[in-house]
């Protein structure tokens, strides 16, 4: 009999979590690139490819432990939300999604919360999608940007041209009604 292991599984991932960034609202989903003119020009597949092999090494390292993080990936760079129990477990699951090859940083944002409310640090993905979706139509956003919604916290990963760009993207953002305030990790390429 044959039985699937870690390699099947991950590639099965990848072909079905995608699925979760679909367009909403006839608008385009998680991980939309818009330049000056606010156009949406592309989704990056393979940065959910990365965070599914992320997901699929906490589970395999400890699924309890790891049942309320949330995994977002962006050019290389892996962000945790979510809530663990434990100060080890946050530890943990930095450093397995360091080990995983393609990720270059992590930005953990994992809180400490107890077990029973594990599971209400969900990110808010339809949420997500229509504040992607609001933003990339705006005519002054130039940038790539993805973001993770949780507790009204607005996690905004991507990369612009420069720092003053992706500070209107954070802004534009920080406008929109539920969103508490927003952490900037976006990457800036003139260096400032």
């Amino acid at each position: 009999m044959w039985r699937r292991g870690p390699v099947e599984l991950v590639l099965a991932l990848a072909l079905i979590l995608p699925a979760g960034c679909a367009p909403f609202g006839g608008g385009p989903g998680p991980g939309v690139s818009t330049p000056a003119s606010g156009r949406a020009i592309a989704v990056r597949p393979g940065d959910e490819a990365l965070a599914a092999t992320v997901r699929a090494q906490l589970a395999a390292t400890d699924r309890d432990s790891f049942q309320g993080v949330s995994v977002l990936a962006w050019n290389g760079t892996a962000l945790l939300t979510g809530a663990v129990i434990r100060p080890e477990q946050r530890r943990r699951a930095e450093q397995t999604a360091r080990a995983v090859p393609g990720i270059a940083e992590v930005h953990n944002e994992l809180q400490l919360a107890e077990k029973a409310v594990l599971d209400s640090f969900t990110p808010d993905t339809g949420r997500e999608a229509a504040i992607l979706a609001q933003i990339s139509t705006h005519p002054d956003l130039s940038g790539s940007f993805t973001l993770r919604l949780v507790h009204g916290i607005a996690y905004l990963l991507g990369s612009a041209p420069t720092r003053a760009a992706a500070e209107n993207a954070a802004d534009l953002i920080r406008e929109i009604d539920g969103v508490k305030w927003v952490v900037d990790l976006v990457t800036v390429a003139d260096g400032r």
